[in-house]
């Protein structure tokens, strides 16, 4: 086979988000020093070929560049329907809501392309795949050249079909997923539209927030007394505990770990299918 996974791939990067997680659909919101375990909270896959960059203990996306691509991708998502709300406001009357969503977005070495999951539940679960921009060669090429490009329409057709793969082989969908505790095989009848209330999310990032605080303390107060330290790093300790519990009860950690397996071998099979 000819075909480069890393350097010719066909996807260059993948990252599914939900912004039903983000803090501000659950409680007051980030402040500027929010922290990135406070930051990459919503996002539940991310894989940059060019790249390997390692999870944290929780399997989170604990680093920048996963941080900056999918804020990228939030706000290029959000902006047709920004645009839509702003035409409404001037008298101009949308047809079909679903045109509001992003589709695809042609950057100069790329093209983002969005494709919403679980939409039959919930909104706000995305997935950005980027791909490459095709070669002048490819482009005046009368045939599909697949060794060379994958259109938006064939990864997305791609996605949808692994994703409802993905939904029978590990016991439903991301909103599902997330919507249960273990064990419980039953979901939440609130936990659906737009702005679902996911048990326990709320008081994650408010551990989350806590914590961060602390730690700042600890860092910028100078000529800190023995006792006053001590204080500190015990409500560290009672922080980190509270986290620890949270996180135990909590579905999230072991669907990106479901997420990372399923989506890392899609994506091998991609660049092996096509080239």
């Amino acid at each position: 086979m000819s075909c480069k996974v890393k350097n010719g791939c066909l996807v260059q990067r993948l990252v599914i988000f939900h912004l039903g997680l983000l803090p501000g659909k659950l409680s007051d919101g980030f402040d500027e020093s929010a922290s990135n375990e406070e930051l990459c909270e919503h996002i539940l896959y991310y894989n940059d070929q060019d790249k390997a960059y390692p999870t944290d203990h929780r399997c989170r996306y604990n680093f920048d560049e996963a941080i900056k691509f999918a804020g990228l991708c939030s706000a290029l998502y959000s902006l047709q329907s920004t645009i839509d709300g702003q035409m409404n406001q001037n008298g101009e009357k949308q047809e079909n809501p679903d045109e509001s969503q992003t589709k695809e977005v042609y950057l100069s070495t790329c093209t983002l392309v969005f494709i919403p999951l679980d939409s039959s539940e919930i909104e706000g679960v995305v997935a950005v795949a980027q791909l490459p921009k095709p070669s002048m060669t490819a482009k005046k090429s009368k045939r599909n050249d697949l060794s060379n490009s994958i259109t938006p329409e064939q990864i997305r057709r791609k996605h949808m079909k692994a994703h409802d793969l993905f939904k029978l082989m590990n016991g439903g969908g991301i909103h599902l997923r997330l919507s249960n505790r273990p064990g419980d095989a039953t979901t939440r009848e609130e936990n659906s539209g737009e702005h679902a209330d996911y048990v326990g999310m709320a008081e994650l990032y408010k551990h989350l927030k806590k914590l961060r605080k602390l730690q700042l303390q600890r860092q910028n107060i100078q000529n800190i007394s023995d006792d006053d330290e001590q204080r500190i790093e015990e409500n560290i300790r009672v922080v980190e505990g509270q986290l620890n519990d949270c996180t135990t009860v909590l579905p999230i950690d072991a669907l990106r770990l479901d997420l990372r397996q399923f989506y890392d071998s899609f994506l091998r099979d991609i660049a092996v299918s096509e080239c």
